[in-house]
């Protein structure tokens, strides 16, 4: 189905309909089986990931075949807001934890899907612009990874 649905998306941007293709939850195997089999390689791959879930061998793989990181789940994961490195970089930069954690996902030069239906909170997750976190503060956050996804594991998908 995925190899399916791939060829059409790539049909639909041979035939001028969409510019950029891209793909959700791929990890490097998906991918290279993906370039291998259509010898088109995703604009844009969407995946989970956020201070729990460190995937910075993706990131650079990506990174190598221009493909476009795209992060979901930057901020949900739970504890993680509460989490006290979290907690301490938000009073150090006069911030809240949600904006914290943005911040160091657009760090990563990804592009981030920030996800609320709560206006004050859409306004504060735009508000991540005027500021940057120093490297060890990047690095403490990055630190914190477990591994551990909170949504969906897509590593044993064939």
């Amino acid at each position: 189905m995925r190899r399916e649905t791939w060829d059409v998306l790539v049909d639909a941007q041979k035939r001028g309909v969409c510019r950029a293709i891209g793909v959700s939850n791929y990890y490097r195997k998906h991918l290279d089986d993906l370039i291998a089999t259509s010898g088109v390689i995703p604009d844009v791959n969407q995946f989970e990931m956020h201070p729990f879930l460190v995937n910075d061998d993706l990131v650079t793989y990506c990174r190598n075949k221009r493909i476009a990181v795209e992060f979901y789940g930057s901020i949900n994961p739970d504890g993680l807001m509460d989490h006290s490195v979290v907690r301490t970089l938000a009073k150090k930069y006069g911030k809240t934890p949600a904006q914290i954690l943005l911040r160091w996902a657009i760090q990563q030069d990804a592009i981030v899907l920030p996800k609320s239906v709560t206006n004050h909170r859409i306004e504060e997750n735009s508000q991540i612009f005027d500021f940057e976190l120093e490297d060890w503060d990047v690095r403490a956050l990055s630190g914190l990874n477990r591994d551990e996804h909170f949504y969906w594991d897509p590593s044993d998908v064939v």
